[in-house]
């Protein structure tokens, strides 16, 4: 599974550098769009029994009368280990729950990963050509990249925070960066991912409360 996985984002990075190059023929974005006219977001953190927690990642457009259609997009999420409770760390604790993601075909997010402890990667795609990525409406709502299904194998410790965080889009040794890519007028634009800004989790629960 592990190495299925790093075979699968390789194959993305290569796809996306070439296409970073090339000439794009798909809807344009303004050439002011940037980490301000989005935001990513973890929304609707739920325990659903005492050793599964499900979760929603969101992706918003904030900025005003800014066009943006989606190129590439994969994420990085740390978590708090603490919730584990012993239990063994294992590449399918994590899984993209079926029909739950409200990007494009092409886009919608096959893969994901969670070998490496306290990081949950979620894999991206390579990017479509022309009209085949997906346009971020207006609105608060935001379009639902994909629902994400977190499984212990033990309960999870008992009044521990998940503290769920996206990673940058940076590179960091043993770590998984969270990236952006949104068509242009030659090319596809990466935007900055900043933990805490424009990539957040507003939301904070308890794993199996004590009275």
């Amino acid at each position: 599974m592990n190495k299925q996985f790093m075979r699968f984002t390789m194959v993305v990075a290569a796809c996306a550098a070439a296409l970073a190059t090339a000439p794009l023929s798909a809807q344009t974005v303004s050439k002011t769009a940037g980490p301000s006219d989005f935001q990513l977001q973890l929304r609707n953190l739920k325990q659903t029994d005492d050793k599964t927690l499900i979760f929603d990642l969101f992706i918003v457009r904030t900025g005003k009368n800014v066009p943006m259609e989606i190129a590439t997009f994969q994420a990085g999420i740390e978590y708090n280990k603490e919730i584990l409770n012993g239990a063994e760390v294992k590449a399918d604790m994590v899984t993209i729950v079926p029909g739950s993601s409200e990007l494009s075909d092409s886009l919608k997010p096959k893969m994901i990963n969670a070998s490496l402890p306290g990081l949950i990667r979620l894999a991206g795609r390579p990017a479509p050509r022309k009209t085949g990525g997906t346009v971020l409406p207006d609105g608060e709502k935001g379009l639902r990249i994909c629902t994400i299904k977190f499984s212990n194998s033990v309960p999870f410790a008992a009044g521990v925070s998940p503290e769920l965080k996206f990673t940058t889009n940076a590179f960091v040794k043993n770590s998984y960066a969270s990236r952006l890519g949104i068509f242009g007028d030659k090319k596809i634009i990466q935007l900055d991912i900043l933990p805490g800004k424009n990539a957040v989790c507003n939301e904070h629960i308890q794993l199996n409360p004590t009275k």
